[in-house]
């Protein structure tokens, strides 16, 4: 229990108070985070539920972005942003990390956490009007790819602590005991379209993790954060492709 109330003080904004936190605690508790991701899921679906009482797609799906930010203080897009400045300067290993450290919002970070908030955004808005339960999946998708990465991964040697003692620590029956229960509670619960997004967005982190270690060696805190906000854009993406081609083509 301790460990949970550890990942949920430092993966959302939701004020639990923790005394005494040992480096393996914490470290232990970053395993924790699709079961974090369920709660934010669960705040996201209420928020879609009751806006689908204002019958207004575009209002209902930006209260669904700020309350996802508020809950979770916007802490992966500094991933996202810094990644984005790094990877898009075209410059050498080196110099892509001391961008990464660079505290300053580039060009290209800017960018990119623009192009990924107009996802969210756009891609809302089908999910409140479809599979509005659905939402539940997406924050859950994103932590257990980071899961997945973290395990699969290997650190960079010019990174921090936090990459670092993440694939320290990783497991490899983490993963995939998530991926059993995730694909179980989906077959059981949702539609099955729903299956295929999820698969590809597992293909997608793979391909992330290949990404990660042609460019930069690995992995640091700022690809975990990149990875759960690009697969769950990913994810919401995929889904809607799915269903679309499914129900229009294939039935």
């Amino acid at each position: 229990m301790k460990k949970f109330l550890v990942a949920l003080s430092f993966f959302t904004r939701i004020p639990v108070k923790i005394k005494n936190v040992t480096n393996e605690e914490f470290f232990e508790a970053m395993q924790l985070m699709p079961l974090v991701g369920v709660l934010i899921g669960a705040v996201l679906w209420l928020v879609a539920w009751s806006g689908y009482f204002i019958q207004n797609p575009q209002l209902s799906s930006f209260l669904i972005l700020v309350v996802y930010l508020l809950l979770t203080g916007g802490l992966h897009l500094d991933g996202v942003a810094d990644t984005g400045d790094a990877v898009f300067s075209a410059r050498d290993k080196k110099r892509m990390f001391e961008i990464m450290k660079d505290s300053r919002l580039g060009t290209y970070g800017a960018v990119c956490l623009f192009m990924v908030l107009l996802g969210y955004y756009v891609s809302g808005q089908w999910f409140v009007t479809d599979y509005t339960l659905v939402l539940i999946l997406v924050p859950v998708i994103g932590r257990f790819c980071a899961v997945f990465l973290g395990t699969f991964s290997q650190a960079c040697p010019e990174g921090g602590g936090l990459g670092k003692g993440f694939v320290q620590f990783a497991q490899n029956w983490i993963p995939v005991l998530y991926g059993i229960v995730i694909l179980s509670v989906t077959w059981i619960f949702f539609d099955k379209v729903i299956l295929v997004a999820e698969v590809f967005s597992v293909l997608f982190t793979i391909f992330l993790i290949w990404y990660y270690k042609k460019t930069l060696g690995g992995i640091t805190g700022d690809q975990i954060g990149l990875t759960i906000e690009l697969t769950q854009l990913f994810f919401m993406m995929a889904v809607i492709i799915t269903s679309k081609i499914y129900y229009l083509y294939l039935i």
